[in-house]
């Protein structure tokens, strides 16, 4: 057996196993329950990969919400590129984070400098630094690099499948919807600049709850919007349909909806439910 304590705190826990000559179907639960008595705290285990004889494995601080998603994007009409982009990515510390980012101008240009940014984005974040240092970093990067001028939109959240906390980062960004069960609506808004031109990214602590429908969007959707209660009663009505056909549903609404001018729209869907 080959071990690797990566994260050791109760509630941010990741120990890497490799052990050699098992089955990881029969033997999941018997190491579960090791672990969970040697740990004194309730663990998931999850098959990391198997290298020849050896299964190495991931031991984290149990699951208790589970996060499925959609995502999608059109360009604005008249163009063939979308300058939005968009990431969804699954930590290895039972944590999930997904990003929409809004590239300065249109089209081509729009779309590699949002590229540019979530690919340094990903890079940095498989690091086993906080996602806010993550992002602080990369702001900081972009902060002191003022005569590049090439900006972007940031909308980051990071969902903690243990605890059900939910962390938002916004650097310019649109509102951040969260549709809780009982059909309310909270909003988290945004008074910051671009990504790179505020000293820091800001941020917000959320607790979700059981049910809780995460909306991210580009600005060519909730901002651009003439009537935006419109939107906000479209999406109640279909809150519970699975979350890629929602995010398509959405998408195909805001385009023949009546907006202030014709924009690029990207959407990542999130719906949290407790297990």
């Amino acid at each position: 057996i080959v071990y690797n304590v990566v994260k050791r705190f109760t509630d941010d826990l990741t120990i890497e196993i490799g052990i050699e000559g098992i089955s990881y179907l029969n033997e999941k639960e018997n190491i579960r329950i090791i672990c969970d008595k040697c740990l004194n705290t309730k663990t998931s285990v999850n098959k990391h990969l198997i290298k020849g004889n050896k299964t190495y494995l991931l031991i984290n601080s149990k699951v208790n919400y589970e996060v499925s998603y959609g995502y999608g994007s059109v360009s604005k009409v008249g163009n063939s590129v979308c300058g939005d982009n968009y990431m969804i990515k699954q930590m290895s510390n039972n944590k999930i984070i997904a990003s929409i980012c809004d590239g300065m101008g249109k089209g081509i240009t729009a779309n590699v400098i949002s590229c540019n940014t979530l690919k340094l984005l990903d890079d940095i974040t498989n690091t086993n630094m906080s996602s806010e240092t993550c992002l602080n970093i990369l702001n900081t990067l972009y902060y002191v690099q003022d005569y590049q001028e090439s900006y972007s939109t940031i909308d980051f959240v990071e969902i903690d499948k243990h605890t059900g906390t939910m962390m938002i980062y916004k650097a310019g960004a649109t509102k951040t919807y969260i549709i809780h069960n009982d059909k309310t609506i909270e909003k988290i808004e945004n008074d910051t600049l671009p990504f790179g031109l505020n000293e820091f990214v800001k941020s917000e602590r959320v607790q979700l709850q059981d049910n809780d429908l995460i909306i991210l969007a580009s600005d060519g959707i909730f901002d651009n919007m003439v009537d935006e209660s419109d939107l906000e009663r479209f999406i109640i009505s279909i809150r519970e349909i699975e979350p890629q056909r929602l995010a398509y549903e959405i998408l195909n609404y805001s385009r023949n909806a009546e907006v202030i001018s014709k924009d690029d729209m990207s959407i990542i869907v999130l719906k949290v439910k407790l297990v």
